[in-house]
């Protein structure tokens, strides 16, 4: 069975600035927010790009370096999955944003799914005896975040499956055909199917329960055999693989698994072989790997450089964003970071207004936009997104939008270009895209070519008048929104950029 990774989350937490003012100083103290991005594996073939539903949570605590030690108050946070953009997390409330500790020293992070509230002593329960219910073994774990604190803020969590697997094919050997051994039965006898999960150790205990366990069969597509889900162990004596074949008028055969493995180990998928012949059943192969990322999937290439988890304005905080010092987020003391939500502001923003607000209908935080005044257009007022390492090639810019007025989306790069968009207007190609805000979200989908690009300060271009862009160019970019005429206003939610995938 190949190997999947069926979704990935990121888990970003707003930043704020606090002050405190006494009669005579007044104190200022700057803190920061962890910032997780998450990648989740799983054993399951059949869950080869599902994505987190609506409400599903995931538990992250914050502990002392190298230690069990939690740090209060973030212990079993709860964060919830938004729909759309797909697999990012935010705290089910503000008030339990992380925030790395003052004096600057190293913390560890760890996460779990699925979110389980008052466990007791940190131990979250495991139980595999029933293998066709999905959730006896859908528990995953990070505890890679290692070192973190204020001037390392930034981490990626790697959750994966804390049991193991196991694949039994069965192979047709001399005199025996593969019908033989269609509706084989494969069980397991000997096994634990219970435990707890300590989730401040990363360990398993008080492993108990043995009892048979019937391994789910193949797929027909996939051949013989079955493939289930077992406890770690550090040793397999007394574990047996039992096989049932009808085919064959219900012969039998017990194998030991101890003449397989020697131990049991947390993440592998482990692929045996069996051979039925006339004369006997013998084990001929093992073979054991890691869970690794899965397949391209039918349209987009997932990965560093070329699907780009954009921060989600629903995870952003009430109020204000980022304010650019100038209008051009690259200056050296624009103050923007990367990977972050900015504003402009200069000599027109007393017309401009842009806050985050909290859209009841949806139950997030969206950005509200407003221009009452003033010139509206590109470089007077606009809100971005500032990211790096873009490679070259077609990208799918998807946002959703409400409002009144029309609205230019935009790519612009630190080289003073912009790419063009892959559509014919007026037998040019824009570098932007003009929608007609509504009372209602619409969701819009722009492809741009990432590969040629036109100067900054013209609309359109012809194919001749555009330059081949280097991957240089995307090094440092945004994605900007603005106004096209003054009296409107707009709220931009669910926003993403995608690389479409080669032939």
């Amino acid at each position: 069975m190949k190997n999947n990774l069926f979704y990935s989350i990121l888990v970003i937490l707003s930043a704020g600035i606090f002050s405190g003012c006494s009669d005579d100083e007044k104190v200022e103290a700057i803190i920061t927010p962890a910032v997780i991005q998450g990648t989740v594996y799983t054993f399951d073939v059949d869950e080869s790009g599902v994505q987190w539903e609506n409400n599903q949570m995931i538990g992250v605590s914050m502990l002392k370096a190298n230690s069990t030690e939690i740090i209060m108050p973030y212990h079993n946070i709860k964060h919830k999955a938004t729909v759309y953009p797909v697999g990012y997390f935010s705290p089910v409330s503000t008030d339990e944003v992380l925030y790395y500790p003052e004096d600057g020293s190293k913390v560890d992070i760890v996460a779990y799914y699925p979110y389980k509230d008052n466990l007791k002593d940190d131990l979250y329960p495991l139980n595999i005896a029933d293998q066709t219910v999905a959730d006896n073994f859908s528990f995953v774990y990070a505890n890679n975040s290692k070192g973190l604190n204020r001037d390392n803020k930034k981490t990626m969590m790697e959750l994966r499956p804390v049991v193991a697997e196991l694949n039994v094919e069965l192979e047709a050997g001399d005199g025996v055909k593969d019908e033989y051994l269609v509706n084989a039965t494969i069980k397991l006898t000997g096994l634990p199917t219970k435990a707890n999960f300590n989730l401040l150790t990363g360990s398993i205990q008080d492993i108990t329960n043995v009892q048979d366990i019937l391994l789910p069969a193949y797929e027909e597509s996939e051949g013989n055999g079955a493939s289930g889900r077992i406890l770690p162990s550090t040793a397999t004596n007394g574990y047996y693989v039992e096989i049932v074949l009808p085919g064959m008028g219900g012969r039998t055969e017990k194998i030991s698994l101890a003449s397989w493995l020697s131990e049991i180990k947390s993440g592998i998928r482990y692929s045996g072989v069996v051979k039925v012949s006339l004369d006997k059943i013998e084990f001929i192969s093992m073979d054991e790997e890691p869970v690794k990322d899965w397949e391209e999937d039918d349209n987009v290439i997932q990965g560093n450089g070329s699907s780009f988890l954009v921060r989600p304005i629903s995870s952003l905080l009430l109020g204000d964003l980022k304010a650019s010092a100038g209008n051009n987020p690259f200056a050296a003391n624009s103050g923007i970071p990367m990977d972050s939500w900015f504003k402009t502001v200069n000599a027109t923003s007393v017309w401009w207004n842009s806050t985050i607000q909290l859209d009841e209908q949806l139950n997030h935080n969206v950005l509200y936009l407003s221009h009452t005044g003033g010139t509206a257009g590109w470089y007077q007022s606009f809100v971005g997104y500032r990211m790096s390492k873009a490679e070259l090639g077609e990208y799918i810019l998807k946002f959703r939008v409400k409002g009144t007025g029309k609205i230019n989306c935009f790519v612009r790069t630190s080289t003073s270009k912009c790419p063009l968009l892959t559509v014919l207007v007026g037998g040019k190609y824009p570098t932007y895209k003009e929608v007609t805000a509504t009372s209602e979200y619409v969701e819009y989908s722009v492809t741009y070519n990432f590969a040629r690009m036109g100067v900054s300060g013209r609309a359109s271009y012809a194919d001749a008048d555009a330059t081949d862009a280097s991957v240089a160019d995307y090094d440092d970019f945004y994605i900007g929104f603005y106004p096209t005429a003054t009296n409107s206003n707009f709220y931009l939610d669910h926003v993403s950029l995608t690389k479409v995938k080669e032939n």
